[in-house]
């Protein structure tokens, strides 16, 4: 779990998505993510 600075909670299932997340990435543009495969109709 991971709490920024304006309360916002983000919880992720892994270290590799922790430090994507802090280094500004976004999820649905990572092709690795389940959100990413989500928004592209994928599973």
């Amino acid at each position: 779990m991971y709490v920024q600075n304006d309360g916002t909670i983000n919880i992720f299932c892994t270290s590799k998505c922790e430090r994507n997340a802090k280094l500004g990435r976004k999820s649905h543009k990572v092709r690795w993510t389940e959100r990413y495969r989500k928004s592209k109709g994928k599973k």
